[in-house]
């Protein structure tokens, strides 16, 4: 097995491992294992807040999210842990559609699901702005969430997958609206979409 040459210091940082084995389309976890099972510090934030598993999350990288979660107890994983915008990695998972990565985070002990970004947006606001119905599905059997939760802005999960079905994007190539995806809120919305 090979493993790129890794200097013996506890406090790499993991952002620059993680970064340098997927730009080279490597995708290997060999390295991140190896700095995490030495101790690195998995909870170091960046300049603007976020840490290794968010990166991992928001960057898809589900195989580097597996080593982390597998270390957390060992070292201390803050699966909770905020940026500066008060995102967590359940806010990214859900932000991005990743609904593997979704049922990870949910899976560990004491994941957030009502956590609120500095705008007051919780995991399932994201989800359903962004057209996530998969996921938002699976919030929605989870224990605790709020899906009246009023935002900063004034609107709820629902307000948002409405403006998203009203915005729908036309496919150029046959000028056709493309289905909603968000019949799992909006059933009005699924009989006009389809």
């Amino acid at each position: 097995m090979f493993l790129p040459y890794i200097p013996q210091k506890k406090n790499i940082s993991l952002f620059l491992v993680i970064d340098f084995e997927f730009a080279r389309g490597v995708h290997r976890t060999d390295a991140v294992a190896l700095l995490v099972s030495s101790g690195a510090n998995v909870n170091k934030q960046n300049s603007g807040g976020d840490t290794p598993l968010h990166w991992a999350v928001a960057n898809k990288y589900e195989d580097v999210v597996k080593v982390l979660l597998t270390s957390k107890e060992k070292n201390n994983l803050q699966v909770n842990q905020q940026n500066k915008l008060g995102w967590t990695a359940l806010h990214f998972a859900c932000r991005y559609g990743s609904k593997d990565v979704v049922e990870l985070l949910l899976q560990q002990n004491g994941t957030d699901v009502k956590a609120e970004t500095k705008q007051g947006c919780t995991p399932l606001h994201l989800a359903s702005a962004h057209g996530h119905k998969e996921v938002v599905e699976l919030l929605l059997q989870q224990n605790g969430i709020d899906a009246n939760k009023v935002n900063e802005e004034g609107n709820t999960p629902l307000h948002l997958a409405v403006r998203k079905c009203m915005l729908c994007e036309v496919n150029e190539a046959s000028m056709e609206l493309q289905p909603c995806a968000h019949t799992v809120l909006c059933e009005d919305c699924s009989k006009t979409s389809t």
